[in-house]
């Protein structure tokens, strides 16, 4: 029980501490930008821009990540066995 307890405690420390790093690496990540836009004289509203833009591409790429796959992401080919529980298909991710 003991074991149990502190492999859940070492899941949810190392889960809380690779969030708190991403959090970090991105701030940084926005700073240099900002840094970058400045160098580039770019007007307030051209910058304003520019992180609406990556902010809006940041949050598909969260909700892609998100999605679970399912037998609807696939289109099948066909069948390569067969036995006593089921089927094998080839099948070909439809959104690649």
């Amino acid at each position: 029980m003991k074991d149990r307890a502190e492999n859940a405690k070492a899941y949810i420390e190392g889960k809380y501490h690779k969030m708190k790093s991403d959090e970090s690496n991105r701030k940084q990540a926005f700073d240099i930008l900002e840094h970058k836009m400045q160098k580039l004289n770019l007007s307030g509203a051209e910058q304003e821009l520019i992180k609406q833009d990556i902010l809006h591409k940041e949050a598909e790429l969260n909700r892609k990540m998100r999605k679970k796959i399912s037998t609807k992401d696939f289109e099948p080919h066909s069948i390569i066995g067969r036995g006593a529980f089921g089927e094998v298909w080839i099948c070909r991710h439809i959104e690649t």
